[in-house]
């Protein structure tokens, strides 16, 4: 009985030279829900110029980190279902300030609830959360 490999993504010959095992070029299926998995937060998207984590204070930063091991120890299906996190999609258009022109008009926007009053604003690909805003005063989505 012969094993099942999983499908190889073309590799450059650059990378072949390196001698790098064949499982460092294995790719997993992108097929299905991640749901199932925990969200992996990426902060390579950080919005340079608006609403940034440097502004936060002692026990903003103490919440935040509470709601990211919230998000952490949860899968993405508790964590949509979690009420004080309060993950939602929004319109970027109601939003007080414009997206970085380098984000993609194509993705969703999520807000997650820090506090009653901070938010973390990003996109999700799979089961990675790319965080746009640090919100410490709810200005991006102000509150009616």
């Amino acid at each position: 009985m012969s094993k099942r490999r999983p499908k190889v993504r073309a590799v450059s010959n650059k990378i072949r030279d390196k001698r790098l095992s064949e499982k460092a070029v294995i790719a997993p299926e992108d097929t299905g829900s991640t749901d199932h998995m925990p969200p992996v937060l990426s902060f390579k998207d950080v919005c340079p110029n608006h609403f940034q984590l440097e502004e936060w204070q002692g026990t903003e930063l103490k919440q935040l980190v509470d709601t990211l091991k919230k998000l952490g120890n949860s899968t993405w299906q508790d964590a949509l279902k979690i009420k004080g996190l309060g993950i939602k999609i929004l319109d970027p258009k109601t939003f007080s300030k414009d997206l970085p022109e380098y984000i993609s008009p194509d993705v969703s926007i999520y807000e997650c609830r820090v506090s009653q009053r901070a938010r973390l604003f990003g996109y999700r690909i799979r089961n990675v959360f790319y965080v746009i805003w640090f919100d410490r005063n709810h200005e991006v989505y102000p509150m009616s």
